[in-house]
């Protein structure tokens, strides 16, 4: 047999790799096909995570306001009275719902009272993958699930709050409307009654889950749907009375918001109308103040910068020589106009939802537009898989460097301890069997939940609805007083109280305006004696003055003086 003075190279050579124009495989592409081959395991072990850590977080991070609040509505003991005690707690009564029911399974827990949020986010991220993997394939819907778990709103999905179920009805409407054009816009065309179907359910339920839910589902479908039509150059009347079918849920949940104004909103001072120039810089400082409980700046501007640089070469006549090196795929990712314009429409959420509340409330949390996160993730993902990012090695680096972020951050998780407040510590440990009085009314229902049994009727809340205190505690503080009627906690009258009350200890905040309180009673007759201070806090001896002249006491104090 004749040999060739030039042996042929082996096929897996460096070779005879550059001689057919293939491309060596590396680490990258074997994680991308690993990934993309089990996409249902690396699903569901990611899911059952993301569970893990929610669960674990859930133990370290106290009961705070307003999920007491939810508490305190889901534990009534007939459905009539956790109807009369919906208005204070603020939302339609979904997640509450959804709260009774796993206390009634499960007990009175804060892992009970938990779980209706973290299978609500659960359900949010499968969304996520599936609205993405549609459009980009496997990896990417990965990479904005991780992208969505990288922002501060994750913590979401273990608090005792309607925005994980918001999240999740949203995603819902999202992946139904997009079965629902993929079925209208295909050929042959298919039947889509269950996509319709899906979309009904989204709706309400973002109607039916928050009082901002309608704006929240409502911008991303219009803005895609809006899209749609203009290429279509006709409306989808179908699609179009599906979403209409909803507006029952709106008369669910329209008088409940009325009726939650009448008594919370409309004793606060703080929201008068109509709005003035001061009212809405302080509007915009409470948003400033939340941002960073939802949104990450610095992630934010990081995913700007990678998706800015992928796309820069195609604007510097250099996109043939990428196209070559980075077309690794057999097919183009071509993401419909449409798609891309809903993405856009869920990213804009919280600048919207800013808007609608300055006209309805007047005071503004970042969390309202929670659907801002998921936007900005399937947003990133559709733009690096319509620049043709095909390169797997650097999907696959985006996609390890965000989870392993995570789990650094789960690791930490693992080691806190949770946190105890200044407030448990001067409070819990005092020993003089007075009452005492915690003057920050956010902050008075966790001390009060996690107060040994034998001190809880001694930690007592002083409120004045004649008199709510300025600024932002007023709205805290009326929403606490009205829900007295269902509650054990010992929420007190003022006015009631000092008439029969010449000693007892003050918990008083450092920032105003809780100082208010520590001033008003001085004013009424009492002196005031610093006991002893941590952190923030200082508890302080508070006695009747038996030298006050009488003219200058309140009329109440001076009724008690004569008794």
């Amino acid at each position: 047999m004749e040999v060739s003075s030039h042996p042929s190279a082996s096929p897996l050579s460096p070779e005879s790799v550059q001689q057919t124009g293939c491309k060596p495989r590396r680490i990258g592409d074997f994680v991308y096909d690993l990934l993309t081959r089990y996409e249902i395991v690396s699903l569901t072990l990611l899911l059952v995570f993301v569970f893990i850590y929610a669960a674990v977080a859930s133990l370290h991070k106290p009961l705070w306001f307003d999920e007491l609040f939810t508490i305190i509505v889901a534990t009534q003991p007939t459905l009539h009275k956790f109807a009369q005690a919906m208005p204070p707690e603020g939302n339609p009564p979904i997640n509450t719902l959804l709260t009774r029911f796993f206390i009634h399974i499960f007990g009175l827990t804060e892992f009970s009272v938990r779980l209706a949020p973290m299978f609500s986010f659960l359900a949010a991220l499968t969304g996520i993958y599936v609205f993405v993997r549609r459009e980009c394939g496997v990896v990417f819907g990965l990479l904005a699930v991780v992208l969505t778990l990288s922002q501060p709103a994750w913590e979401y999905s273990f608090e005792a709050r309607p925005y994980g179920l918001l999240l999740a009805f949203l995603m819902l409407a999202l992946v139904s409307w997009q079965s629902a054009t993929r079925a209208a816009d295909g050929t042959p065309r298919q039947s889509r009654h269950l996509a319709l179907a899906g979309i009904v359910i989204g709706i309400a339920g973002s109607i039916l889950s928050h009082n901002i839910g309608v704006v929240e589902v409502g911008v991303p479908l219009l803005f895609g749907e809006a899209v749609r039509t203009y290429s279509r150059r006709r409306p989808d009347w179908p699609l179009l009375a599906t979403a209409l079918a909803v507006i029952p849920a709106m008369a669910i949940t329209l008088p409940m918001i009325r009726h939650t104004n009448s008594v919370i909103i409309a004793r606060s001072p703080t929201l008068t109308f109509p709005l003035n120039l001061w009212k809405v810089i302080k509007y915009g400082e409470w948003a400033q103040k939340s941002w960073s409980a939802v949104i990450n700046t610095q992630f934010v501007l990081i995913l700007i910068v990678v998706v800015l640089a992928t796309w820069a070469p195609r604007f510097m006549n250099r996109s043939r020589q990428t196209h070559e090196l980075d077309d690794r795929d057999d097919s183009d990712v071509r993401i419909a106009p449409h798609i891309l314009s809903a993405a856009v429409g869920a990213t804009l959420l919280i600048p919207i939802t800013w808007l609608a509340m300055m006209s309805a409330r007047g005071w503004y949390f970042c969390r309202y537009g929670i659907g801002t996160v998921a936007g900005i993730a399937i947003l990133t993902c559709l733009l690096l898989a319509r620049n043709r990012i095909r390169d797997r090695a650097f999907v696959v680096s985006l996609l390890a460097l965000f989870a392993l972020t995570y789990v650094h951050n789960f690791y930490h998780e693992l080691r806190e301890h949770r946190p105890t407040t200044a407030a448990d510590k001067l409070v819990y440990g005092d020993k003089s069997n007075l009452p005492i009085v915690v003057s920050d009314p956010l902050l008075y229902p966790t001390v009060w939940w996690y107060a040994p049994a034998g001190m809880k009727d001694r930690i007592i809340y002083l409120g004045d609805a004649q008199a709510l205190l300025e600024g932002p505690y007023g709205l805290v503080e009326a929403g606490l007083l009205a829900e007295k009627p269902f509650t054990s906690a010992p929420l007190k009258d003022y006015n009631s109280f000092i008439r029969t009350h010449d000693h007892f200890l003050l918990d008083l905040g450092q920032p105003e305006p809780t100082a208010a309180l520590k001033d008003r009673l001085v004013e009424a007759g009492y002196t005031t004696t610093l006991l002893s201070t941590e952190g923030t806090e200082r508890l302080f001896d508070v006695q009747l003055d038996p030298q006050r002249p009488p003219e200058k006491s309140v009329q109440g104090q001076t009724d008690h003086k004569s008794r």
